[in-house]
């Protein structure tokens, strides 16, 4: 079975979580460091399997909010989000390999809601083999680039809410406002009678 990726378009937002490690997140740091843009052996091998290029796995904002992101990676504490334009990191140039693409790679329906927000950057390794030398420092500089063209994300939705998610939040108000209601009306009901 072939498998056929589909490009994100260039405007799409799309994010990372980055893992506070001392290789990714150093305490202290603003922004992550060049070792957080390393394709793992798990993300070359898969790509191998799928028959694809490696994905650097990244989120399309406007599908996946944060915590969907977190919640589908089984992730705890300790990420921040950093976000990225698709045209910014398809505009990233480093003499002596290929241009990143961003594709489009949604994760199976049973891993819930975002799961089709899944993205994956192309690009990081070259012909599903590790690379070595001069081609091993190209390959750093295009993570050097992720870094300094990254910008940390604020999860506000991009996407509007769930309607059901909306019911409950006016309903939740309300619940509080009546609630209020109710305890003032009490306090200038005692307040009149003697």
């Amino acid at each position: 079975m072939t498998i056929v990726l589909k490009r994100a378009g260039r405007s799409v937002r799309v994010f990372r979580l980055i893992k506070h490690i001392p290789d990714h997140f150093p305490t202290g740091a603003t922004k992550p460091i060049p070792g957080a843009f390393r394709l793992t052996q798990d993300d070359i091998d898969d790509g191998i399997q799928r028959g694809i290029p490696p994905l650097f796995s990244v989120w399309n904002h406007a599908k996946t909010n944060v915590s969907e992101a977190l919640r589908i990676r089984r992730a705890r504490d300790g990420y921040s989000p950093f976000q990225w334009s698709v045209g910014a990191i398809e505009d990233i140039r480093v003499q002596g390999v290929d241009s990143l693409t961003v594709y489009e790679d949604p994760l199976p329906r049973r891993d819930g809601s975002g799961a089709r927000g899944h993205c994956g950057i192309a690009g990081l390794v070259p012909d599903h083999r590790q690379a070595k030398g001069r081609e091993k420092e190209a390959y750093r500089a295009l993570q050097v680039a992720l870094c300094d063209s990254c910008a940390p994300l604020t999860d506000k939705p991009s996407r509007p809410l769930r309607p059901t998610v909306q019911i409950i939040a006016i309903a939740a108000v309300a619940i509080i406002v009546a609630g209020t209601a109710i305890r003032l009306a009490s306090c200038q009901l005692q307040a009149i009678t003697p």
